[in-house]
């Protein structure tokens, strides 16, 4: 299992949130996505190793007209 930090430059309410949560838990590979109330541009995601999840991840984000970057665990 690995878990990759991600910011997301966008401010996210409770709404699109969930929103992303759910698209991004919908990811072949992903087990977990969980977002800190106290800090909306992060998301931690857990997902099973496989070589193409994190290139999926962020193809996902754009494609929702976010623009996000992988941080250091």
């Amino acid at each position: 299992m690995n878990i990759m930090s991600i910011h997301i430059d966008e401010t996210l309410d409770v709404r699109d949130i969930t929103a992303l949560k759910q698209a991004l838990t919908a990811v072949p590979h992903v087990l977990n996505v969980e977002c800190n109330s106290f800090v909306p541009h992060d998301l931690m995601v857990e997902y099973e190793g496989h070589h193409n999840v994190p290139v999926t991840i962020l193809d996902k984000l754009s494609k929702q007209g976010l623009h996000s970057d992988i941080q250091a665990c």
